[in-house]
């Protein structure tokens, strides 16, 4: 009976001290949409494509869903593509996404468009942006796929914003991640040991702990 007590005492050490010593995983972010706003009549937040990430005579097509909400002035809201020559001249450039032709307060609106690569392209600007107006514009789920459908460029928020691929356009507009938390840590102390993830992690190791402690006692009383 003795050597079951210590067995069973030390079982319960192991699973309380891993609750605290565990890395914290955080739950999956699913809903991050980044939110873009004007009062200026200007403003816009941009990528960039590069001739040496594309191939000459491909077909791409680049998607997002948005919203445009409370936009109002002489211009528009808009997300368009645009393409720059190898003496920087701008070719057919296209707002595929615009309050003029979509309106404002929208619903979440599916978009895309497909542009060709020839032999002259050496970058393409792609914005999401406020000509002469202002409001509100939401984007979401961007993907650029080539003609077989593999996978350029995504974006979905889900790991924040980075810097480092989005880029302001001629003037800054104000921007907001909806929804996004970022990645809970054990070491910043800011785990959430109620996630969904962090839940089944910890109930399985308790089950696998104590699983392996009944065959040790069963052991120790045989």
């Amino acid at each position: 009976m003795k050597a079951k007590r210590i067995i069973l005492a030390a079982l319960m050490a192991v699973i309380i001290v891993s609750a605290f010593t565990l890395p914290a995983f955080a739950a999956e972010n699913t809903t991050a949409y980044l939110k873009f706003t004007s009062d200026a009549k200007a403003g816009a937040y941009a990528i960039e494509l590069k001739a040496a990430d594309l191939t000459v005579g491909e077909t791409y097509t680049i998607s997002a869903d948005i919203k445009f909400e409370g936009v109002t002035g002489t211009g528009s809201a808009y997300f368009n593509y645009y393409p720059y020559d190898t003496s920087d001249t701008l070719g057919a450039w296209a707002d595929w996404a615009t309050t003029v032709n979509d309106g404002t307060d929208t619903d979440w609106l599916a978009k895309s468009y497909s542009f060709t690569i020839d032999e002259n392209f050496a970058r393409a600007s792609i914005q999401v942006g406020f000509y002469e107006t202002n409001g509100t514009i939401s984007v979401d789920n961007i993907k650029i796929v080539d003609s077989k459908g593999n996978v350029i460029f995504t974006e979905d928020w889900e790991d924040g914003m980075d810097t480092d691929v989005w880029y302001e356009g001629a003037a800054p507009a104000s921007v907001e991640l909806v929804n996004y938390t970022a990645p809970e840590t054990s070491e910043g102390g800011t785990g959430n040991p109620e996630t969904g993830d962090e839940v089944a992690v910890y109930a399985v190791l308790a089950l696998v702990v104590l699983a392996a402690g009944i065959v040790t006692v069963k052991k120790v009383r045989g």
